[in-house]
């Protein structure tokens, strides 16, 4: 089973993402954990190892970028996920653990990187 922490500060894209996953992966492929915040984030990793960090960028107590900074300080391999309303300021070129930059817009474009990155099918094709 693959374990994904969701960070976002909105609700409404908690309960998204866990519809979006749940009818593209089925329940059975998923354990899904939420923050609210980078900060949160980093606690809960703390004690937790995921195998896909999907994450916004603009939240406050930590946006995305200083999640990502502080994973990369420890030399985190975990694949990182911008999804993102304002892909502003991010960086042009992936590297590390970011493997994607995507739009809220896109959802479509989120499935198939998480096939891509976690080697599974959506049950939708």
């Amino acid at each position: 089973m693959n374990r994904i922490l969701l960070v976002d500060d909105n609700k409404d894209v908690h309960r998204l993402l866990s519809a979006l996953l749940k009818r593209h992966f089925g329940e059975q492929h998923f354990h899904q954990t939420f923050a609210h915040s980078g900060q949160e984030a980093l606690k809960i990793l703390e004690t937790e190892v995921f195998d896909l960090i999907i994450c916004d960028v603009e939240m406050s107590e930590g946006d995305g970028p200083f999640l990502l900074d502080e994973l990369e300080k420890v030399n985190s391999k975990t694949p990182f996920i911008f999804f993102t309303s304002s892909p502003r300021d991010l960086p042009s070129k992936l590297k590390g653990s970011l493997k994607a930059v995507i739009s809220k817009a896109h959802p479509k474009k989120l499935v198939t990187e998480i096939e891509k990155l976690l080697e599974i099918k959506s049950e939708h094709g």
